[in-house]
């Protein structure tokens, strides 16, 4: 990782060679890699703007996960993203566990729609 908003792509068996400084971008389910300088051995040149984004497409996020960002750490590029809603079944005798576990810590908790199940 160079700056803040920057990394830098290295050749896997010849690091040392040198490297394409990146910055990550999300569009949707796809992070963008705007390439910025080129660094080979100790000399480093600037790229122009011009020079086009590649894109790195994402396999199908699970529940409607929608990216929203990209942090760079220094061995890393971790995504984070939202989830608008997440459902699942959940049986009663679970929901029932649950409560008793609540009660042992002293939390009534206080559910209208628990006299509608049946």
């Amino acid at each position: 990782m160079l700056a803040d908003d920057t990394a830098q792509l290295r050749l896997a068996r010849r690091p040392a060679i040198g490297g394409i400084d990146i910055i990550p971008r999300i569009d949707g389910s796809t992070v963008w890699l705007k390439p910025r300088a080129l660094s080979v051995r100790a000399k480093r040149w600037g790229l122009p703007q011009r020079v086009p984004a590649f894109p790195v497409r994402l396999p199908e996020l699970p529940f409607d996960l929608r990216l929203t960002e990209a942090h760079l750490t220094p061995d890393a590029v971790r995504l984070s993203g939202v989830l608008p809603e997440w459902r699942m079944e959940v049986p009663r005798h679970r929901l029932e566990d649950m409560i008793s576990q609540l009660n042992v810590v002293g939390r009534q908790p206080m559910l209208s729609w628990w006299q509608h199940m049946g």
